[in-house]
């Protein structure tokens, strides 16, 4: 699962906090909790989360430059997306959250199969895997960013024809 994918879904279970019509099966969401320990998924939420933010912040700093803003407005933006970032923080927090995501992996994966990504997780193999995501992700959002930095004049021409259509 990609670091996006898996921060949307994280995001989306957090909005939607899915009801089960049966009680969940306590076994299956003991199995996921530790997997999602093992795997640091709170780790790569928050980082994940962050590392969007910052992106996000990147890029709307960058066209708002090249749209020739005045400095007021970067700053209003650097402190709109501070805001924010503190909003989602507090509200998206992983002690909250871990219960839910737990719920969606027990109801996708059976005891068996949830059992074998804990012992992945153990194995050194998912160790690495694990101590080497942060790295995986910062690398993956640098690509991203540079494939972003490539649309930034397709983008700024968009907004600027927006812009003279509200006038």
């Amino acid at each position: 699962m990609t670091t996006r994918a898996f921060a949307l879904t994280l995001a989306l279970i957090a909005i939607a906090n899915p009801a089960s019509a049966q009680a969940p099966d306590e076994a299956r969401v003991t199995l996921a909790l530790k997997m999602l320990e093992l795997s640091d998924a709170k780790g790569l939420m928050e980082r994940s989360m962050k590392g969007m933010m910052d992106a996000q912040l990147e890029s709307m700093t960058s066209m708002v430059r090249q749209a020739g803003a005045p400095e007021s407005v970067l700053e209003q933006l650097k402190a709109l997306q501070n805001d924010v970032q503190q909003l989602v923080f507090a509200e998206l927090k992983w002690e909250t959250l871990s219960r839910d995501v737990a719920l969606v992996y027990s109801s996708v994966f059976t005891e068996s199969e949830l059992r074998e990504m804990v012992t992945f997780y153990e194995s050194p193999t998912g160790r690495k895997l694990t101590e080497k995501s942060p790295e995986m992700m910062s690398r993956m959002m640098e690509i991203t960013m540079q494939r972003i930095k490539v649309l930034e004049p397709k983008l700024m021409e968009l907004i600027k024809k927006r812009m003279k259509q509200e006038q």
